[in-house]
């Protein structure tokens, strides 16, 4: 059996994608497609895989990752499949258990790789709602970003060992601001979202999870409030300021709030 185990660990990540996409084929027809799916939109390092956590620990909710990803099994490579197919994968892979809830998480690049809005997931699934994260320190979620790209670890593990130091170059930073907050301006310009979204952030998920839902989360999905939990634990617990070495260097950008972001909770 543990050689067995072990062969199917090396199939070949289009094989995966394949045989998973088949068992969710043949599990489709029985579906339920009643209540509208709730999807995660987001950037790298923004808290979405917490977020999503949450979510599944809420009985009845069951929320599939990142389905627009090209180097997962479930994911799908960009430019490989037409508009439509895009949608009808999402459909497959946003399938709830049972007569729950259903939905996905979405990175906002991943979206403009395929050339997909909101909009057009709104127009294929009718009533979704949408769950907007973002971090309010963008310096943060750099360094965050910064660390898992180095290590190669996109969540905490045993084997994870934090770099003593970090060098931001300014210039670099900058840009991904920039990048960053024009993502989002993208998103908030859909007027048809408006109805249809809540807008959370990072650092208040992490400081007052229970209450971010209580207040938040529950009513807008429509449901009564209860306990959630995760077993997810934090990657970066060093101050910023400690890990990035030239972090005097950065005065001027957080002297002019480059590096924050605030957009509205409601």
């Amino acid at each position: 059996m543990p050689r067995n185990v072990k062969r199917a660990g090396r199939l070949p990540l289009g094989l995966k994608r394949r045989l998973v996409s088949g068992f969710f084929r043949l599990s489709f027809p029985f579906k339920n497609r009643a209540r509208p799916p709730v999807f995660i939109v987001a950037t790298p390092r923004s808290g979405s895989y917490l977020l999503r956590s949450y979510l599944n620990s809420v009985p009845g909710i069951s929320l599939a990752g990142e389905v627009l990803n090209p180097d997962i099994p479930l994911g799908l490579a960009a430019g490989a499949v037409s508009h439509d197919e895009v949608l009808r994968h999402i459909l497959l892979r946003a399938a709830p258990f049972g007569n729950g809830i259903g939905g996905a998480k979405f990175m906002i690049s991943q979206l403009r790789q395929h050339a997909l809005s909101l909009d057009d997931v709104r127009a294929f699934f009718p009533g979704a709602r949408f769950i907007i994260l973002y971090r309010r320190r963008l310096l943060d979620q750099w360094v965050s970003l910064k660390i898992a790209s180095m290590s190669g670890h996109w969540r905490w593990s045993r084997d994870f060992s934090m770099p003593s130091s970090l060098h931001a170059d300014p210039g670099e930073l900058l840009r991904y601001c920039e990048q960053t907050r024009a993502d989002y301006r993208g998103i908030f310009a859909l007027d048809g979202l408006r109805n249809g979204s809540i807008v959370l952030d990072y650092e208040s998920l992490c400081a007052f999870p229970q209450k971010t839902f209580d207040d938040f989360v529950f009513p807008f999905l429509g449901l009564p409030p209860c306990p959630i939990k995760t077993d997810i634990r934090k990657q970066v617990t060093r101050p910023v300021r400690e890990l990035v070495e030239n972090h005097e260097e950065l005065g001027p950008l957080l002297d002019d709030g480059i590096l924050l972001q605030e957009y509205s909770s409601s």
